[in-house]
């Protein structure tokens, strides 16, 4: 079995080395290879094709032969473009949705310019980080002796240890928070529905699962010694036993295999143990049916569209008050209490949440068919429709997704809220803030209990939607797509930003796509008992930008060993647990930190 394993690989080298012989056919693998890697990503690989995540594994084989292979560096930089590119054209397809703008007031030609942008200009910043790795790789093979071409031990942790630094700290910090960085395409999002798998990250983190994926793909390409092309290459010229195409040094690549056939077996034992633990220490009040198992379907906040006529609403709006009653109007402070000497967890570790989702337009959510009290009529109708749905008498936090509550507000709360005190102690909902004459994206949070409105300003805004980065080189209609519904950007909100502490409990938060970024969420789980992150993805029609959001979502909550609520205006809202796992109404409160947390980077 051995010899006629090794006799299909030196037939597998010889074809390869004659068929990248010709510059065309070497862009031809390279651009069929993107796209077989690109059926790893979280949209692709679900369902009936959920078992694509799994090339993620070996997918980065055919980048690494093509390094091996390689006898000029101005083509394998083209080479590698044109691989990366077919991968992160895929990974973002997602954003020419944006298309049409014509309701912002761009013509359609401008709209389809913008959008297309849009998707080249992120997909090729991300493709270009890949030209360093693939370079460093050529040199390594370079230095090799030309009838072996295997990575040693070395030359595979030092090759893995490069990407994820490109991955994960040139791209996410190049200029900061990089303009450019729409982080939703890491391999090891692709590992998402493997929970026991993924559990490891809770010690090493998504860096850490990615740079395995690495690992597993530098030992496959050893088993791949193709030749560079000197000319062109036939298969007649080689004879099968010829020592060139032979496995180099068989004892190190058994013993190779085996330590990564050890990690992984130990990856899966331990998130086995860890989702075990977590079942065993469940209460009664947590077994209920909202908890789905490991690889369970969720129980999703979720409601069927709004349909609109004319930009009116066809709900009942009497539903809306339906829950009411008399608040006693307060006047809110926004001052909040230092955090110190954190102790997680309480006498009360679980908290009830309910979660409005409208499922608005970006188009009529931005003013361009309802005004922002349409918006809040909207809201609480399906605040109503939600808290029916969830059957008690009061949940411990009632949420809406990002800008739901499109007012400027300021330091006190509009009345428009007060009966929102009969649903929970604490409203969480996006809206826009007014501090010292900025405006700011912000997350706010009403604890009725406390009499206290808190604010978190949105840190890493989103380039062309929020803000607009370098608007002296801009022509006036791109400036335009900073322009939000009231009308100016949004300012950036400070690093400093603490927890929010609620008589529920300590808060960590953050605005759509920041949860993307480990690091910021990392910083506010620090000192936080839940996660909550307020998202919308109205502006994408398809479902490929939310099951990514999902993905990454689900890694946040592990990382840092803490339950996630994800409120969405149009996507998947649900309750994540500490491993993963979507619930419908009910999380458990952190009760420690995570290693990654702790000592993660």
């Amino acid at each position: 079995m051995l010899v006629l394993m090794f006799e299909l690989l030196n037939t597998i080298n010889i074809w390869l080395s004659d068929f990248l012989a010709r510059p065309w056919r070497r862009l031809v693998f390279a651009l069929v290879s993107g796209l077989l890697l690109s059926l790893s990503l979280p949209a692709v690989a679900k369902g009936y094709f959920s078992a694509f995540a799994l090339s993620a594994w070996f997918g980065l084989v055919p980048l690494l032969i093509l390094a091996k292979s390689s006898n000029k560096t101005w083509r394998l930089i083209l080479e590698a473009l044109c691989f990366s590119m077919a991968y992160h054209l895929v990974a973002f397809s997602w954003l020419p949705e944006l298309h049409p703008l014509t309701w912002q007031g761009f013509s359609l030609a401008l709209s389809l310019l913008i959008s297309s942008l849009a998707w080249f200009v992120p997909s090729f910043f991300h493709a270009s980080l890949v030209v360093p790795f693939v370079l460093v790789a050529k040199s390594i093979y370079d230095a090799k002796p030309k009838r072996t071409g295997s990575l040693s031990y070395m030359d595979i942790v030092l090759l893995a240890f490069i990407w994820v630094l490109i991955q994960y700290k040139l791209q996410f910090h190049l200029w900061g928070y990089s303009v450019l960085s729409a982080p939703l395409h890491l391999l090891a999002y692709s590992q998402h529905q493997y929970l026991s798998l993924i559990q490891i990250v809770n010690i090493v983190g998504s860096v850490g699962l990615e740079g395995l994926i690495l690992l597993v793909n530098l030992y496959l390409s050893n088993f791949f010694n193709v030749r560079a092309a000197q000319g062109s290459l036939r298969i007649s010229n080689f004879n099968i036993n010829q020592p060139s195409f032979s496995l180099h040094n068989m004892p190190q690549q058994i013993y190779m295999g085996l330590v990564l056939a050890g990690i992984l077996l130990a990856s899966f034992a331990y998130g086995g143990s860890v989702i075990a633990r977590s079942a065993a220490g469940m209460t009664k009040q947590s077994a209920e049916p909202s908890l789905g198992d490991c690889f369970g379907t969720a129980c999703l906040a979720m409601t069927p569209p709004v349909s609109m006529t004319n930009g009116d609403n066809v709900i009942a709006r009497s539903e809306a008050t339906k829950h009411s009653e008399n608040v006693t109007d307060v006047t809110f402070s926004r001052l909040q209490p230092r955090v110190q000497n954190l102790q997680l967890g309480s006498e009360n570790d679980w908290l009830s949440f309910v979660i409005a989702q409208a499922n608005l337009s970006a188009e009529a959510s931005r003013g361009k068919h309802l005004n922002a009290l349409d918006v809040l009529r909207i809201m609480k109708a399906k605040t109503a429709e939600a808290y029916a749905r969830y059957g008690e008498s009061k949940a411990d936090i009632v949420l809406w997704p990002e800008g739901a509550a499109p007012l400027i507000i300021s330091d006190t709360l509009p009345a428009e809220f007060d009966d929102m005190a009969s649903y929970a102690d604490l409203f969480v909902f996006g809206t826009y803030h007014l501090e010292d004459s900025k405006l700011y994206n912000s997350n706010a949070f009403v604890d009725y209990a406390a009499k206290r409105l808190q604010f978190y300003n949105k840190i890493n805004l989103v380039p062309f939607g929020e803000y607009t980065p370098w608007t002296e080189l801009l022509p006036a209609s791109l400036k335009e797509l900073a322009k939000t519904a009231i009308g100016t950007g949004f300012e950036r909100g400070s690093t400093k930003q603490d927890v929010i502490v609620t008589s529920k409990g300590r808060i960590g938060t953050c605005v759509c796509f920041e949860l993307l970024f480990p690091d910021l969420v990392r910083k506010q789980a620090a000192k936080s008992e839940i996660l909550i992150n307020l998202n919308d993805l109205s502006w994408f029609k398809s479902e490929r930008a939310e099951d990514a959001f999902l993905a990454a979502a689900k890694f946040r909550a592990i990382e840092n060993a803490q339950g996630l609520i994800l409120a969405s205006n149009r996507g998947i809202s649900t309750g994540i647990d500490a491993c993963g796992r979507l619930v419908a109404d009910r999380l458990q409160k952190a009760r420690k930190r995570s290693v990654y947390n702790l000592y993660g980077w």
